[in-house]
């Protein structure tokens, strides 16, 4: 009876562990969890300029002299490899809009323009997103995952095609 008492313990011990196991690979399986602190949201004021602008000629520096610049610092992805943190550490951005559409600037950082897209290449890229609901919570992972966003994409390697 004694001994049949320690092989149910030890089998049970055996299964206790192994649950740990599992439970531990799974909550680690992309490297060991981060912490990071919540940021206080940055608001972007886009002026109202009078004009019309022709796209295919571009809008030159001088128009962007009057505008009002903010510095996102950017924090590093945490949903997939490569974790690369810091290595563009800021963007400024600006905007405004003529009462019917809106433009951006976003300036960064980089020695060198990344416009081709290939297996483990990255073209330069940036968006912007915004929250549809304006309940939603400030910070969003994926795309949008946990509250609907519009979100406007441009990537270095889409201005060599149009």
């Amino acid at each position: 009876m004694n001994n049949k008492f320690l092989v149910a313990v030890v089998i049970l011990l055996s299964l206790s562990v192994f649950a740990w196991l599992v439970d531990y690979g799974w909550t680690n399986r992309y490297g060991a969890p981060t912490v990071t602190a919540p940021k206080e949201p940055n608001v972007m004021v886009a002026p109202y300029k009078p004009i019309d602008i022709d796209l295919k000629s571009g809008i030159s520096d001088e128009l962007w002299q009057d505008i009002p610049k903010i510095r996102i610092k950017l924090f590093h992805q945490i949903t997939e490899r490569p974790w690369l943190e810091g290595v563009i550490p800021y963007v400024e951005a600006q905007a405004f809009h003529n009462g019917d559409d809106i433009y951006f600037r976003m300036i960064w950082e980089d020695d060198s323009a990344d416009k081709t897209l290939a297996v483990d290449k990255f073209a330069d890229g940036c968006a912007i997103v915004s929250p549809i609901d304006s309940n939603a919570p400030l910070l969003s992972i994926m795309m949008g995952f946990s509250s609907p966003v519009n979100m406007w994409h441009w990537r270095a390697d889409n201005d060599s095609r149009y």
